[in-house]
């Protein structure tokens, strides 16, 4: 009897955090592991993760970007998002958005020119959709 306790209370110690630590890695993979930016509907979107839970999600309204840039280096001030790699220096680069109310955000990327292009052109349509809509 007193074996089969110590041999329970061991495997209890060995075994738990072992199980909570894959867990805790698995979650945090699931929740770190891609960067996925979208444009539609006038909006901006960036996602952390490949599960959605709100809290690793932004939209931001085209109508609220002040300028879009390419910066190399890191970023001081700025909310960042990036996903590390194998190799840091392709992602050293980014596009960094100042928003209306002076907020500065840093995404992360390996094409840089893409990503600020893509955003600048859905900018553009945004601006030409919303000139269309107002009477003259």
């Amino acid at each position: 009897m007193i074996t089969t306790c110590i041999y329970n209370s061991l495997t209890y110690r060995l075994i738990f955090p072992g199980v909570l630590f894959a867990i805790l890695v698995t979650l945090g993979w699931l929740l770190s592991a891609s960067l996925t930016v979208r444009i539609y509907d006038n909006l901006l979107e960036i996602k952390m993760g490949l599960v959605s839970l709100g809290f690793n999600k932004r939209k931001i309204p085209l109508t609220e970007i002040k300028s879009v840039r390419m910066e190399e280096g890191p970023s001081e001030r700025a909310i960042r998002y990036f996903i590390a790699r194998a190799d840091p220096r392709k992602f050293r680069s980014g596009v960094t958005i100042e928003l209306i109310d002076g907020k500065t955000i840093r995404i992360g990327t390996a094409d840089p020119e893409i990503l600020m292009q893509a955003i600048k052109d859905a900018i553009a349509d945004a601006a030409k959709e919303h000139l269309q809509g107002v009477p003259s």
